[in-house]
């Protein structure tokens, strides 16, 4: 199958790197309301610091590795390696809620995937967000390289953080953006360790991150899934 989206790679990264995509994120915080609520953020340095350590930690070390290697096989056409991957990226869900939300956001963006086009491999089953992400990267913009799909998915990670944070009355518009700025090269330093990770050194390293978020599963007074 050939895409009528191919051929336009900046376009391709814009389009994935949206805080909009997949519809329905907006409701989960990944663990952040939970943060605030342990009173970890006593201003906007305290976020910053706090965002630098999920790329550095989480984000380099699980998500982008897997999301890359889910790419590769999606690229490939290799259905079983993506299922693979995919179930390996939901066990690593250390948490209720965040197991769900990469569930939620997973069928999300399966259904803007088809509704797209099927891809030719595609068996119907249950894909988790971020080998969903990689389908839909694979299928619809395949001339985008690898390290351009994590540095997208890595911006649209803390666009919807910094939203949360907003929402959470963490930090104003204004220092949002500049958080997005300040941290570009811990973005790229994740994408660099993350694509160099051998297989045998991929899991989260924030072991607190799990414990705030399944303490937030019985927190009565939120806004957030997770």
């Amino acid at each position: 199958m050939t895409s009528s989206f191919s051929g336009d790679g900046a376009f391709g990264l814009l389009f994935l790197a949206s805080s909009a995509l997949p519809t329905g994120s907006f409701a989960w915080s990944q663990g952040l309301e939970a943060a605030a609520t342990a009173g970890l953020f006593s201003g906007p340095k305290d976020l910053e610091n706090y965002l630098n350590d999920v790329l550095m930690g989480s984000l380099a070390y699980f998500d982008l590795p897997l999301l890359n290697r889910a790419f590769l096989a999606a690229t490939r056409k290799d259905e079983a390696a993506l299922l693979d991957y995919s179930l390996w990226i939901l066990a690593g869900r250390e948490t209720r809620e965040l197991f769900q939300a990469e569930k939620d956001m997973g069928r999300a963006l399966g259904r803007l995937i088809k509704s797209l086009g099927p891809p030719a491999f595609w068996g119907g089953e249950d894909l988790g967000y971020l080998a969903a992400l990689a389908l839909l990267a694979a299928t619809f913009f395949p001339e985008l390289k690898p390290q351009d799909l994590a540095k997208a998915f890595a911006y649209g990670f803390l666009e919807n953080q910094l939203a949360a944070a907003s929402r959470l009355s963490l930090v104003s518009q204004t220092e949002a953006r500049r958080i997005i700025l300040a941290l570009k090269d811990t973005v790229f330093d994740a994408v660099q360790k993350a694509l160099s990770l051998p297989l045998a050194a991929i899991g989260s390293q924030l072991i607190n991150l799990a414990i705030f978020s399944s303490r937030h599963e019985t927190q009565e007074a939120r806004l957030f899934r997770s």
